[in-house]
């Protein structure tokens, strides 16, 4: 969403490039100065913190420092884009912003071959069926006029699997649908993907087990073969492709039901539970079926398709007993277990599926308890008062001991 107008979003369009051989080498060249650019550029914050401490993780700073040694110690990066390097910088202060704020770990540095990719921002033009980029020239779309012909506002061009793909960004303003001021819940699931509200169940990614059976092969394959021979890195690639293939099956699986959720759906209103994804993956029984569902991916699409479509996404807290409340007379069971799939109530008799139940709940959800907006940014807790006392105390206990050794 931009920050000038709220009103405004970014939508990318994804597509396959069909490049020549003098091309391929150019965008190889691209992601190598875009790769060394933000190793260079943390190896120097972590030099510099060590003697210094001069520098901070600011994308203007290290972009200048880069541009001024560039002509001299590396002269080879004067081949690529600007754009490059620059984009890989400030991807790098984007990076450090998060660690500093506990969103993610510290940086690491960057390897060859994997997910390679660079940004470039201006001299960027669609036709039809191809694209010109900066310092590159026009490159063949394999897919006919699924970009807009307009004006973006940045491309960045990646490899996966030996395909080299372009996501164009552009600004779109937000669409406003007839949607009626009712809300549906969204429960997810390891035996469904989601079971809504209103009784529809989108199924989970069921076909993978052939292939994932093949992946096994080739990984056996590939650890009896010898490093850097040819034959290795054909089993290498077509190891890559598999993978790519799977990746691309349960991404669509999730397009279809986030998409159906957002477009199809009358309620404006939508919300999923915040669920502990790295709590639920320690469970090693049900660590593989949750990793092939993706809930963190589900739920960031649907974050940025609600946004799109003028749509809300309420996210419940994390403690609130959706699949334990009966959704007839609210009565909470204390002695549901994950194996008890029908849920029965013991006050008013209500027999009804588990998923279900949790749905119905999640719709009926309301500011009694703590929730968060689609960002993630407001955090209200109203049903539950956070209680401090017990942990101030301690820290004073903590600090008289110490003060009596």
């Amino acid at each position: 969403m931009s920050l000038d107008n709220p009103n405004i979003v970014y939508k990318s369009y994804k597509t396959e490039l069909d490049p020549n051989n003098k091309q391929k080498t150019l965008f190889k060249k691209n992601c190598g100065v875009a790769r060394f650019a933000y190793n260079w550029g943390l190896a120097t914050l972590e030099e510099d913190y060590k003697n210094e401490k001069k520098l901070k993780p600011n994308f203007i700073q290290l972009n200048n420092l880069f541009n001024s040694i560039k002509k001299e110690k590396y002269p080879w990066a004067l081949e690529a884009s600007k754009w490059s390097p620059a984009c890989a910088l400030q991807n790098l202060s984007e990076t450090f912003k998060k660690f500093f704020n506990k969103q993610c770990g510290f940086p690491k540095y960057k390897k060859k071959g994997q997910k390679d990719s660079f940004t470039v921002f201006e001299g960027i033009k669609v036709v039809k069926n191809k694209i010109k980029i900066p310092k590159i020239g026009w490159v063949k779309l394999k897919q006919d006029a699924y970009i807009p012909q307009e004006k973006p506002k940045a491309a960045t061009i990646s490899l996966r699997a030996g395909r080299w793909f372009v996501s164009v960004r552009y600004e779109h303003e937000i669409t406003q649908g007839n949607w009626t001021e009712e809300t549906i819940g969204v429960d997810l699931g390891i035996k469904s993907l989601a079971v809504c509200s209103d009784g529809e169940i989108f199924e989970a990614p069921r076909k993978l087990k052939k292939k994932e059976k093949k992946i096994k092969r080739l990984q056996r394959k590939m650890a009896r073969q010898k490093k850097g021979s040819n034959s290795r890195n054909k089993t290498k690639h077509k190891l890559a492709l598999q993978h790519y293939k799977i990746a691309n099956e349960r991404k669509d699986i999730l397009h279809k039901a986030t998409s159906a959720l957002v477009k199809t759906k009358p309620q404006k209103t939508i919300v999923i539970e915040d669920l502990n994804v790295s709590g639920m993956v320690k469970n090693h029984s049900l660590a593989k079926a949750i990793s092939n569902i993706g809930f963190y991916e589900f739920r960031r699409q649907l974050e940025y398709k609600c946004k799109w479509y003028g749509k809300v996404l309420v996210v419940a807290d994390r403690f609130y007993p959706s699949s334990k409340l009966c959704s007839g007379c609210k009565n909470k069971r204390t002695d549901l277990k994950l194996s008890h799939r029908t849920y029965k109530c013991p006050k008013c008799g209500l027999k009804l599926d588990r998923d279900l139940n949790a749905a119905i709940n999640l719709s009926k959800y309301t500011a009694e308890y703590a929730g968060i907006n689609a960002g993630g940014d407001d955090k209200i807790h109203v049903g539950r008062k956070k209680s401090t006392g017990g942990r101030q105390r301690n820290q004073n206990q903590t600090k008289t001991h110490k003060r009596g050794l």
